[in-house]
């Protein structure tokens, strides 16, 4: 077996060393294959290495599959991920990239979700209380014109199951609140990330948040897919924040064009989920001057990988995991 490829074919580029020609391609790259893994060597002069995954005494194919070490719990402790250092594959410590927001942002998924009724006023309240500094909730419009706070969008039971808006406000559930409640229960001092989950609740949700607090727009991040409903967003504040949320699967013209195409048009971050992220990405992004969010963060290594990336903001059901990892990540930068 061989473990490097013979690059005698290669061809200078003069001035432009480092950049990559795909009409070259051919001439530049080798491939190594063995019976266990096949390797496509890069240019410049880089050795093709093959490498061969030797079975584990576990019986799990890799670390990502399975607890890389046995679970220990104290007795009357919950139940815990054991937190690990985020490693490369040859050991070392990821390197600690910049965000573009300092402090990142860690928003309370539906408030405290993993310890109150999500989208409550209590759920939002004890996210505060254990150290979140904003809040995330989705947000629906009622048959009357009034934005509530909701993640699907109906009532009822099995049986009749109801739209909200086809709902006046006064015939909702008393647990859901009003975006009008929660500014009133809980003040305004804290970053909001809602997910416009109606398109008529964007503009009046906006207008509750001016009335509320002037400045609030500046704290208030509604997420959406549509490019052209969140711009429509500006003609109601010009200063409220608009993040496109959605899947890398879905960036079909591949990340980079979607980043230029936010920084042109004003958009202020890509949220994406935590597993779609790199270090290289949240890299890429921030140079079009877009920040990026992370969405479904919930365990300690998690929450540490998207924080080393230079994530600028973090979605978790797990508020006390969150605020720990942000702390964690304040002392390392510091």
């Amino acid at each position: 077996m061989r473990g490097s490829a013979d690059f005698t074919t290669m061809r200078p580029q003069l001035g432009h060393e480092n950049e990559y020609d795909p009409a070259l391609s051919a001439l530049h790259t080798r491939t190594v294959t063995s019976a266990l893994v096949s390797s496509t060597s890069p240019q410049s002069l880089q050795l093709a290495r093959i490498v061969a995954m030797a079975r584990r005494p576990s019986g799990f194919l890799c670390r990502s599959i399975g607890p890389p070490r046995p679970i220990l719990r104290v007795p009357g402790t919950p139940l815990r991920w054991p937190s690990a250092s985020p490693r490369g594959h040859d050991g070392a410590v990821a390197p600690l990239i910049p965000s573009k927001l300092d402090p990142p942002i860690g928003f309370a998924h539906r408030g405290a979700r993993a310890h109150a009724p999500e989208n409550t006023i209590e759920a939002f309240a004890l996210a505060l209380r254990l150290g979140a500094t904003a809040l995330e909730s989705d947000v629906w419009l009622t048959a009357d014109g009034v934005a509530v706070l909701d993640h699907d969008g109906v009532v009822g039971g099995r049986m009749r199951r109801r739209p909200i808006s086809s709902v006046a406000r006064a015939d909702l559930p008393e647990h859901i609140p009003t975006v009008a409640d929660l500014f009133e229960a809980l003040g305004t001092e804290f970053d909001l990330s809602l997910d416009v989950k109606d398109p008529a609740a964007g503009p009046e949700t906006v207008r509750v948040a001016m009335a509320a607090d002037p400045t609030l727009p500046a704290r208030l991040w509604m997420c959406d897919q549509d490019h052209d409903r969140l711009l429509a967003l500006r003609e109601v504040a010009p200063h409220v924040r608009l993040v496109d949320s959605t899947r890398l699967s879905r960036i079909k013209e591949g990340v980079e064009r979607r980043a230029a195409r936010l920084g042109e048009l004003g958009i202020d971050a890509l949220n994406l989920h935590h597993t779609d992220w790199t270090g290289g990405m949240t890299t890429l992004v921030h140079r079009f001057g877009v920040c990026a969010f992370g969405w479904d963060a919930q365990f300690d290594r998690n929450l540490d990988e998207l924080l080393r990336m230079g994530i600028d903001g973090v979605f978790s059901d797990h508020v006390d995991r969150m605020v720990d990892a942000l702390d964690r990540h304040a002392r390392r930068g510091a």
